[in-house]
């Protein structure tokens, strides 16, 4: 806890969930991604976290981990198909966790995420396909420091992610980081990016800033 500012909730997505469903198969679906018994977080660190949300006083609620929350489309063409290391593999402990937000009307929820490799940001909704209302969270997913070379602004896939998922705000495929600067009235995240790692001499700039401010829960450009 950072006093009434924020509660940082640190969690573990890998030790406790179920078996990755459909083969370990990529941008794909199968009936096992709608598994009632499939877990994310387990059980225990799941009502865990949920207390902690339910009761917490602070303004900002975040929850720092490492899959993915958006259900991303990532398959071209019209059969749905995901990243199954995500979130997006886990319909039900996914849909729960989105629920608990908007059943117990947790407002200003954040996460923060990991291993894609990428920089995104985006809206969470229980049904992206088709949202209802105000997003429940927003996300914020950072970039690898040195995996996947020197990268590029955005991969071939990139403008398709875009387009197909409107939740989804900001893509990069570069190298860097992120910094988050917090106050109770907005949460403002910056996406770090370096023109090359393979070398020394990389420049450093700021490649998008996005904000949503205390109550709201959209994304806007900052």
């Amino acid at each position: 806890a950072w006093g009434r500012l924020l509660d940082l909730n640190l969690l573990d997505t890998r030790s406790f969930r179920t078996d990755q469903p459909c083969g370990d198969k990529w941008a794909t679906t199968c009936d096992a991604v709608r598994d009632s018994a499939a877990q994310v977080l387990g059980q225990a660190q799941e009502a865990w976290l949920f207390r902690n949300l339910a009761r917490s006083q602070a303004h900002w609620k975040v929850l720092a981990q490492q899959i993915m929350v958006m259900d991303l489309e990532r398959r071209e063409g019209p059969e749905p198909g995901y990243n199954l290391d995500t979130w997006a593999g886990y319909a039900v402990p996914r849909s729960r966790l989105l629920a608990h937000l908007r059943d117990r009307r947790i407002r200003n929820t954040v996460v923060l995420t990991g291993d894609e490799h990428q920089h995104y940001a985006g809206e969470l909704f229980r049904d992206s396909r088709n949202p209802v209302g105000a997003p429940l969270a927003v996300e914020f997913v950072a970039t690898s420091i040195s995996s996947g070379g020197d990268g590029m602004d955005q991969r071939a896939d990139g403008p398709r992610y875009l387009a197909d998922n409107p939740f989804l705000k900001f893509n990069n495929a570069q190298r860097g980081y992120v910094v988050c600067d917090v106050s109770p009235e907005a949460w403002r995240t910056e996406f770090k990016v370096l023109d090359q790692v393979s070398r020394p001499g990389g420049v450093l700039s700021t490649r998008a800033a996005f904000a949503v401010e205390n109550g709201a829960g959209r994304l806007v450009p900052a």
